[in-house]
Formats: structure tokens, sequence, C-alpha cells
């Protein structure tokens, strides 16, 4: 458990110079929502090792609602990364972008005002089992309907990918089997937390699929020149 807070702050800390990085690379295609994608793994990995290393509920509790201003978008912004980079940026017109993130607004202000509706989690508590307290948490219909809405988002995300990579050419192909990776990881690793199969239920390893997937995006952009090839294909057309 000690190892994976470690995981956690290290990647918190290699997110920040990915996503300077594609901050920089802003006129390239892709490379805004990228800066936001990698900022918010960034800042969840970080407020999820501070959640497993507060030892009060109050701590805990304080340190969850910090972790969903960034783990609440991560889903939407890998459709809005799927969608452009298989170029179908017409798809992201301010209508349809309102819509794609009314639903992750709405978990996230349902999870900060849970105590007064307890819609979101009808309880939670301390399960001091594992070799940390962790935060644990009864989920309510709320929980639900936001879920239902991330594994939509991720999976029309992974289809959009894997339906690009076999018309892509040789220069792009490595950077959507990245992408696709990347993307399809923390779903793998959400599944087992999601129905309660881990020997410590309540420790959630999605963001250790996030940590993955921030890993082999760097790949995609230093040995792929993921941000440097749309950059180009931007300014030849």
């Amino acid at each position: 458990m000690v190892f994976y807070v470690v995981i956690l702050f290290l990647c918190a800390g290699s997110s920040i110079p990915l996503a300077a990085m594609a901050w920089h690379r802003r006129p390239s295609r892709g490379a805004l929502p990228l800066f936001f994608f990698l900022a918010c793994i960034g800042w969840s990995c970080f407020a999820y090792a501070q959640n497993l290393m507060s030892p009060d509920l109050a701590g805990k509790q304080f340190w969850n609602h910090a972790e969903y201003l960034g783990g609440m978008f991560l889903t939407p912004l890998m459709l809005v990364l799927a969608l452009v980079f298989t170029h179908r940026e017409k798809w992201l017109r301010p209508a349809p972008l309102l819509l794609l993130f009314a639903i992750p607004v709405f978990a996230l202000l349902a999870n900060w005002t849970n105590p007064w509706h307890h819609l979101y989690y009808t309880a939670t508590w301390i399960d001091a089992s594992g070799p940390l307290p962790v935060l644990a948490k009864s989920r309510g219909p709320l929980y639900a309907v936001k879920f239902l809405y991330a594994y939509a988002a991720a999976a029309f995300a992974l289809v959009l990918l894997a339906r690009s990579i076999r018309r892509a050419d040789s220069s792009t192909r490595p950077q959507l089997w990245l992408l696709l990776a990347a993307f399809l990881l923390p779903v793998l690793l959400n599944a087992p937390y999601l129905l309660r199969l881990m020997p410590h239920k309540h420790v959630n390893l999605t963001l250790l699929g996030f940590v993955a997937a921030s890993a082999l995006i760097s790949i995609a952009m230093f040995r792929y020149r993921l941000l440097a090839e749309a950059l180009l294909e931007k300014q030849r057309f």
C-alpha cells in the first residue's frame, strides 16, 4: 500500500512536465485536451495519495472531494482526445461539448454536496483492515449514474481508436495503439474495484491504470512524436 502511495506521488510529479509540454505545443491538434488530461491525472494521483495517507475520516473525505476535481473529467477527456486524433473534430462543437461535460460537473457537485442528500454515497467510514486505513463508501444512485456515463464515454473512445487503427498509416498507427492501451488500462483496473473483487475492496487501483496511461502517452509524445506529427499535419493543410 505504501508503495502505491509512492507511485501516485511520482506520477503526480511526472505529469507536470508532460502537461507543460502539451501546453507549450498548443498550436498542435489535440495538445490542449491532452494538457487537461495529463493535469487531471497528476492532480487525481496527488489527491488520492493524500487521501490514503490521511489518518481520519474528515481528512479522507476532504481529499476525496479534491480528487474529483480531476478524476471526474478523465473519461470525457479520453473521448475528446479520441475524437481529435481520429479526425472527428466536427463533433466537438460547443453544444456537444457542453453535453459531454454536463454529467461530470453534476457528479462533481453531487459528491461535494453529499452530506446534504446522501444520494452519491449513502454512508462513508474508515476501513482499517488493510495496511493503511482507507475511505470506505456505500454507493448511492447518483454514483451509479456517474459510472454508467464514464464507462459509456470510455467505451466510445476505445471503439473510435480501434476502428481508426485499421485505416491509419504507418506513422500514426503506433500513436493510436498507445492511446488505445492508455485508455483501456484504467477501465480494466477499475472493473475489479467497481465489482468489489479486490482483496482490499475499498482501495481504488484505477489511478494505477492512469499512471500507466501517462507513461504510454509520454512514449507517444517522445518516441512517436504524437503532438509534433499533429502539428505538422495542421500546418500542411
